[in-house]
């Protein structure tokens, strides 16, 4: 079982900052003034909307370092950020544990496309009636998620791995916080072991991709994004994806309860999760634009260009079935013994924003 983290102030990593530089330069909104609007409901349904004026405010977003530009560059085809009324400032932490941290401890607003787990393992990690000061106000979940693996589970060729029956005895490594944790325990579970009969290895995304590639873990839980360059350099093998998982595999944008409360802020953070859908609705629309995006913002090659545009994620509203699915995800978590206790998710969901959501053109789910 991986060791919780502490609750100290989290600190962005200068060279993940540094690294989103070229890229958020075209996506960070400049225009001065303007208003928005946004629904002020308690997250149970009820709502009003208010035109609130939002010039000279920068709304600070948490993105994970492990994907930070990838975000970042999600936005840029779009054009919705440069929309928006208000300025966008993006910050990147090393993984999703810690954006979540970050927003906790004010050091940004809100945040984008962080990975699900990170809510439950925070949660869990709090004494009995302990609660976050947080709430869930915007979820990205692919609509091709069966079609199009989000993830892939891949071997080193010479690990002398050729399926998931295998696995025993060797080093798996994952990020924590997201869709990679929830993978590794549908994955365990599948093969029918446990965390014991295999050596984990909780990572960032860089050292992930070097550890794997030198051959200091055998397997890797990744994305394609993350993951194409060792396929590419040493022949990795994928033994198994996502679309075998049955995880929700959403992604979230949190705020504060402090945030929510304050009307310039719920107001931006509202407009933020609509063109965050608008954003991905755009590139589910316009995959090749998309590809050319990552090929000219983040350098990718070609192909893991391609591989990563065909996922098309898109906004989602926070109802029922979404929670149902993130409350039985985080009840498998504590089974396989990646959390050390169950935790009641539903109050941690907020639906205010879901007629924005929602007004935006959704695709087929698959």
């Amino acid at each position: 079982m991986e060791r919780r983290r502490g609750t100290r102030r989290p600190r962005a990593a200068l060279g993940l900052v540094a690294s989103l530089a070229a890229v958020a330069l075209a996506a960070c909104g400049s225009s001065g003034g303007g208003a928005a609007s946004a629904n002020s409901g308690t997250g149970t349904g009820s709502s009003s909307s208010a035109a609130v004026d939002l010039s000279g405010l920068t709304l600070k977003v948490g993105v994970s370092g492990g994907s930070a530009a990838f975000t970042v560059s999600n936005f840029r085809g779009s054009g919705v950020i440069d929309k928006l009324p208000f300025k966008v400032e993006w910050v990147a932490f090393p993984d999703s544990p810690r954006v979540l941290q970050a927003v906790q401890s004010g050091v940004v607003d809100t945040s984008s496309l962080i990975g699900d787990v990170s809510l439950p393992l925070a949660a869990s990690g709090l004494p009995e009636g302990g609660k976050l000061p947080v709430k869930v106000v915007g979820a990205v979940q692919p609509a091709n998620a069966k079609e199009h693996a989000a993830l892939t589970v891949v071997a080193n060729p010479k690990a002398g791995i050729n399926s998931i029956s295998d696995l025993r005895g060797h080093s798996i490594s994952y990020i924590t916080g997201g869709w990679p944790q929830s993978v590794l325990a549908a994955l365990l579970k599948e093969a029918k072991l446990t965390p014991k009969d295999v050596k984990l290895v909780p990572l960032t995304g860089q050292a992930q991709l070097a550890a794997f590639q030198s051959g200091k873990v055998d397997v890797s839980i990744a994305s394609i994004v993350q993951i194409q360059p060792a396929v590419d350099a040493i022949g990795a093998k994928t033994i198994w994806d996502s679309t075998r998982a049955g995880t929700p595999t959403v992604t979230f944008s949190y705020a504060t309860d402090k945030r929510l409360a304050d009307a310039r802020y719920s107001a931006a953070i509202g407009g933020f999760v609509k063109a965050q859908a608008e954003a991905q609705a755009w590139n589910a629309l316009h995959p090749e634009d998309l590809a050319k995006a990552l090929m000219t913002d983040l350098h990718f090659p070609e192909k893991t260009a391609q591989a990563s545009a065909v996922v098309q994620n898109q906004g989602v509203p926070i109802d029922a079935a979404l929670i149902a699915a993130e409350q039985a995800q985080a009840d498998d978590l504590h089974k396989a013994g990646f959390i050390p206790r169950t935790v009641d998710l539903a109050p941690y969901f907020d639906n205010r924003y879901d007629s924005l959501v929602t007004s935006v053109p959704r695709l087929p789910q698959s």
